[in-house]
């Protein structure tokens, strides 16, 4: 389909010679399998909710450790993420 849009764009605006460069990353990413990204997106969202379980076992920090207050980025960034994805979906 993208080599018959090209050939109709190429017809009608004959300016467009440099098109196929600009457009040379498309049918490489076409082909990017949906389930293999959706595999991936899981496993992203499984492991911010590891992260987000450890924050919450560490919010009262034990005398001298610093991890939630380190940590704590990845625990408001895990929370921008899920909040991204929900609004996504809608």
């Amino acid at each position: 389909m993208l080599h018959y849009l090209y050939k109709i764009l190429e017809e009608k605006f004959p300016g467009t010679e440099d098109l196929r460069a600009e457009l040379g990353h498309i049918e490489s990413a076409s082909k990017t399998n949906l389930n293999s990204l959706l595999a991936e997106v899981h496993e992203l969202r499984n492991g911010l909710k590891v992260i987000d379980n450890e924050l919450d076992h560490h919010k009262t920090p034990k005398s001298g450790d610093n991890f939630f207050n380190v940590m704590n980025v990845l625990f408001c960034f895990s929370k921008i993420i899920r909040f991204l994805i929900f609004f996504k979906k809608k």
